[in-house]
């Protein structure tokens, strides 16, 4: 999470506090479960943390000590959403890259959005550990919200691109749905685009489930884009990702809560914690 998310939180989310004392460029939330209170997961963080901070990973950490800080850490979390409606239009991308280029890609994207609409802030935040980025980009303070949100195509256009660059996806944890269904023909290759079309059938023989969106894109994309012979030929083009280093911990904040562990840390984002 940014600090300009987490400023969004401080000034709309009821009840939100700020998690570290001082301002730091990124936060990262982390909470370590077992299914039983044997684990020593509280030692285990304290053994991330420690780790992290020796390696200049961490500049501040915080373990939440009750079940009522840890909610107060998930609130500032669960919020970043929510906070950023207040502070006008917001152009949204729902992507992922390789865990180990979330850095590098967070890098190139914030700048290229900042370049094509100056003054814009980027409020990047997700799922560290899967890749995951929800990279919504807010309007600049004072912008018109219309003109701005005119420009979501585009602003979608740069930051799709350099997904691919770093051999990432333009879904990911919200799917294709209506939004992205006509980019599908970009980012697909016909033997793709066949096998979805084929597991879609199968669930779904009558075409009843949402018919508007996905299997409707499916089937403009297989009629303008792929010749049946093609598919007959067993075209193969599917892209695959280079497999990428387990990376270190970066920092975190960690709460001892019976067999839950939650944290807040500030993450020292220099050049690259997680390679």
């Amino acid at each position: 999470m940014p600090r300009v998310g987490v400023e969004f939180c401080l000034r709309h989310l009821e009840g939100a506090r700020d998690p570290l004392e001082g301002e730091h460029a990124w936060y990262v939330l982390m909470e370590l479960s077992s299914g039983s209170e044997a684990f020593p997961v509280r030692d285990l963080m304290e053994s991330i943390l420690g780790e992290a901070f020796e390696e200049g990973l961490v500049e501040d950490a915080a373990f939440a000590q009750n079940l009522t800080q840890v909610q107060d850490f998930w609130h500032i979390r669960h919020g970043m959403s929510e906070v950023q409606k207040p502070e006008g239009g917001s152009i949204k991308h729902d992507v992922s890259v390789p865990v180990a280029s979330i850095p590098d890609f967070l890098d190139k994207a914030m700048a290229a959005v900042e370049d094509f609409v100056p003054g814009c802030r980027p409020v990047p935040f997700g799922h560290i550990g899967d890749g995951n980025i929800h990279f919504n980009v807010s309007q600049p303070v004072g912008a018109d919200k219309e003109d701005y949100l005119a420009k979501w195509d585009e602003m979608n256009t740069i930051v799709h691109g350099i997904v691919g660059e770093f051999g990432g996806s333009i879904s990911a944890e919200h799917g294709i749905g209506r939004l992205k269904r006509d980019l599908l023909k970009d980012v697909k290759q016909g033997i793709e685009l066949d096998l979805m079309k084929r597991i879609k059938d199968a669930f779904d023989p009558k075409g009843l489930l949402n018919r508007a969106a996905f299997s409707r894109a499916l089937r403009l994309l297989l009629k303008a884009d792929i010749t049946s012979a093609r598919l007959k030929a067993g075209h193969r083009q599917i892209s695959t990702n280079k497999k990428c280093p387990v990376p270190k911990a970066p920092a975190f904040f960690c709460c001892p809560n019976l067999s839950c562990q939650s944290g807040f840390a500030s993450v020292a984002c220099i050049p690259n914690p997680l390679q």
